[in-house]
């Protein structure tokens, strides 16, 4: 049912019952269609929330999985502060003229762009909540990490040397064990792909 009804979202008829293409279908993930102006969409927006805090955020399908399992897990989302800080970081990163031409593009208004940060948001907190939360750096470790980068801290004054290498072991820890994750959830999903659906 739910392959046909992406079918069906393909066309949609125009004058004497003629059909034109409207929408394509790129993935179906546990029931639910992705479509390629999903992977616009994220390229054009959600792309300038992942600059200072980069997530695997480029798999149109890990997205959606880490998206459920958000909903699924925790009691509540973001804060409508949190939302409407996200963005102003958007807008903040384009001319006024850029961003009415982005959301003319992507077929947004304002009500639903917020409503896609909401969703990029849920998943950055399941991440900071389910991943990273248990993401342990040992002392050791933090030396370790510094004898095999001598050079990489000149510039940074001695207190700040062990705090600055644990936020970059926790964030590879993240990542690995985020990735890890991922894999589980493809492999005990119901997943179809229609065509390459990964942001470059």
């Amino acid at each position: 049912m739910t392959l046909l009804l992406g079918i069906l979202f393909l066309f949609i008829s125009v004058g004497g019952g003629a059909a034109a293409p409207v929408e394509r279908t790129i993935a179906i993930v546990n029931g639910e269609l992705l479509f390629l102006s999903d992977l616009q969409r994220q390229k054009t927006f959600l792309s300038l929330l992942e600059i200072d805090e980069p997530l695997p955020m480029g798999d149109l399908v890990a997205r959606k999985l880490l998206n459920m399992e958000a909903h699924r897990f925790l009691r509540e989302g973001p804060s409508p502060d949190e939302v409407d800080a996200s963005f102003i970081r958007i807008q903040g990163m384009m001319t006024p003229g850029r961003f009415k031409e982005a959301l003319d593009e992507t077929g947004l208004v304002v009500a639903t762009l917020k409503e896609l940060v909401t969703e990029h948001l849920w998943i950055k907190k399941f991440i900071a909540e389910r991943i990273t939360a248990f993401v342990f750096v040992s002392p050791k470790e933090i030396e370790q990490y510094r004898q095999d980068h001598p050079t990489l801290f000149l510039s940074i004054s001695e207190e700040e040397v062990p705090l600055y290498i644990q936020k970059i072991l926790i964030q590879e820890k993240s990542m690995e064990s985020l990735k890890g994750y991922v894999i589980r959830l493809r492999a005990k999903g119901q997943i179809q792909i229609n065509m390459d659906h990964t942001a470059p």
